[in-house]
């Protein structure tokens, strides 16, 4: 038998708080159970290790909600998040906040 060479998102980790990570991707999506909307951050570590952090995407977002914390620093844009570098400041609910860094330190 031949394997599938492909990983589960739920098998690649979320960012941890205090790290650092370049985003690699930003993918829109449709969740096909409910129908809820999102967005699909992909990105690496220095070490080149993956991670995900997915965001849900809504008409009206606070500053400190995950979404809110992305669209805060980095805009609006999603395809110009790629290739930014984020510390994850704070990853707490009600206090999110990420940075954009200059570089992968």
């Amino acid at each position: 038998m031949t394997k599938i060479n492909v990983k589960l998102a739920d098998e690649i980790p979320a960012p941890k708080e205090g790290g650092v990570y370049r985003i690699t991707e930003s993918e829109a999506f449709v969740s096909q159970v409910k129908q809820y909307k999102g967005i699909r951050v992909s990105m690496v570590d220095k070490g080149d290790r993956e991670y995900i952090e997915t965001l849900w995407t809504r008409d009206v977002v606070g500053r400190n909600s995950k979404l809110g914390a992305f669209v805060t620093a980095l805009g609006k844009d999603m395809v110009a998040w790629t290739d930014k570098v984020i510390r994850f400041n704070n990853w707490r609910e009600g206090g999110r906040r990420i940075t954009v860094e200059a570089g992968m330190g």
